[in-house]
């Protein structure tokens, strides 16, 4: 609910209690249900690294990049590695990843308009 209604930091605030409750609870990290809230977090995370280009964006695409990664390790271990959640998951990383790429062309792409500039 926190996430659908753009509260992206107080779902965060959730998904990392809920994340420690349930470990304490389990005695492990390793079971689904603290894959989906990683997963969760994941999607928290990315969705704050996409709507600003500061660096808090930064940040939060290494915290999604971080939830994903654990919530596919956790889903292989858990289901095997040719299981939906970790395809899931693998997919919005890999959206991370070509964020991270493009933003990285534009850059290099800027810095060669600027030193066009600076021949003129």
């Amino acid at each position: 609910l926190q996430v659908k209604s753009g509260q992206f930091r107080d779902a965060i605030n959730s998904y990392k209690e809920a994340e420690e409750l349930t470990v304490s609870r389990l005695g492990t990290k390793d079971h689904a249900i603290v894959m989906n809230i990683l997963y969760n977090m994941g999607n928290a995370y990315r969705a704050i690294s996409l709507s600003s280009l500061s660096r808090e964006s930064k940040s939060a695409k290494e915290e999604a990049i971080a939830c994903y990664s654990e919530s596919i390790r956790i889903s292989q271990t858990f289901f095997g590695k040719h299981h939906a959640s970790s395809a899931e998951s693998l997919g919005n990383l890999a959206a991370l990843y070509m964020k991270a790429r493009n933003a990285w062309i534009d850059i290099m792409n800027e810095e060669k308009s600027d030193d066009n500039d600076d021949e003129l």
